[in-house]
């Protein structure tokens, strides 16, 4: 687990979650170290989404964007 991982996982841990769900373009890019998920500039989220577990990391997003 990277440090902004063990961060998350302690934010998790206070607050008593399993995990965490993250949409916010600025959110997703920060835990992922870069990845864009932009189509419209002007919006703050993005096509993807991501479901965070210290066990499990999961995109979701529509089939046309997928690939």
């Amino acid at each position: 687990m990277n440090e902004k991982e063990a961060r998350l996982a302690e934010f998790c841990r206070r607050g008593k979650w399993d995990g965490a769900g993250l949409r916010r373009r600025t959110n997703i890019a920060w835990l992922t170290d870069g990845a864009d998920v932009h189509v419209d500039q002007t919006s703050t989220t993005g096509v993807a989404g991501l479901v965070w577990t210290p066990r499990k990391k999961i995109v979701l997003t529509t089939n046309i964007e997928s690939p």
